[in-house]
């Protein structure tokens, strides 16, 4: 096989099908991007779960004055409610690592340290403040455990889980990767029709030069390859653009903005981008060869 007479074979065919290949390279980077994204996204969602599941803490918060009547019916926690509360949530040991309590002073210094310079904070009062227990777990995934053990305890208003708002973020972010999953699949599929399409007119628009090759004895597969290669070029500089982006998105995005505005989580790493970019790319140039193949085989009898 003449490595110089392909390669010249691949050019040729580059530019006689230049509007198809320009279709490629773009609906590939699409892809690749996608599938890319949803592969870092999924990555993110695991360094955040093993980041603030590990932070995740359980407030329970007691009756006072000023509880609704339906949540506290026996009036404000008294002394003992208070302390069969301690022991009990002590009782929930190994599970509970941490309990500290909060009482009205604290509970206010810390509100006035979120809401600083809001209206709310200007009208909030320290006997407006409920008493509570932080409780951190040991593991986290097991909250409901120490939940259900003390929610209906007398004394308890309610029991303030941040695992279910984590819950709720995390099942936006798993459709968001489903989303950029879903999108990435359609262009891939877009990507195969347009290499199968470009194969045809590829293959009709050189019957002549492959009448010359099958008169000269060529083989199938030096016949059939510069097709092939033709496609895996166009896709290859597709996932070239689609690093860029990534690159890019990386760069401004995670680490120029995100990092900076929210220091108390961890986002993925250049590390992390490579190996979404390097799957992405090598599945999609897979599936580039495949359907390069069968289609060339489709449509070029030799």
């Amino acid at each position: 096989m003449n490595t110089r007479f392909t390669l010249e074979e691949v050019v040729t065919g580059l530019r006689r099908t230049f509007t198809l290949t320009v279709a490629i390279v773009v609906t590939s980077a699409i892809a690749f991007s996608l599938l890319a994204f949803a592969l870092l996204t999924r990555s993110e969602v695991r360094i955040m779960e093993t980041d603030l599941y590990q932070r995740v803490e359980i407030s329970v918060f007691l009756c006072s004055d000023i509880s609704p009547q339906n949540l506290c019916e026996l009036g404000a926690i008294t002394t003992e409610q208070k302390s069969a509360i301690e022991q009990r949530i002590n009782s929930l040991k190994p599970l509970v690592t941490e309990i500290r309590f909060e009482d009205q002073a604290r509970a206010y210094a810390r509100f006035m340290e979120q809401f600083a310079g809001s209206a709310v904070a200007q009208e909030a009062t320290v006997d407006q403040m409920p008493e509570s227990f932080r409780v951190s777990m040991a593991d986290p995934l097991r909250y409901k455990e120490v939940v259900n053990g003390i929610q209906n305890l007398p004394g308890v208003e309610y029991v303030q889980d941040q695992q279910e708002v984590l819950d709720s973020l995390f099942v936006l972010l798993n459709y968001l990767q489903l989303g950029a999953v879903s999108l990435a699949g359609l262009m891939l599929l877009v990507v195969m029709v347009l290499i199968a399409n470009s194969m045809r007119i590829a293959a009709f628009s050189r019957k002549d030069e492959i009448g010359i090759m099958r008169l000269v004895g060529a083989s199938k597969a030096s016949i059939r390859l510069p097709f092939v290669l033709e496609a895996l070029i166009a896709s290859f500089l597709g996932g070239l653009i689609a690093f860029g982006l990534l690159a890019a998105f990386q760069y401004w995005v995670v680490e120029g903005l995100l990092t900076r505005t929210i220091q108390f989580l961890n986002f993925v790493t250049w590390t992390d981008l490579y190996w979404a970019i390097g799957i992405a790319t090598s599945s999609g140039l897979m599936l580039t060869g495949l359907a390069a193949f069968i289609s060339i085989r489709r449509h070029l009898k030799v």
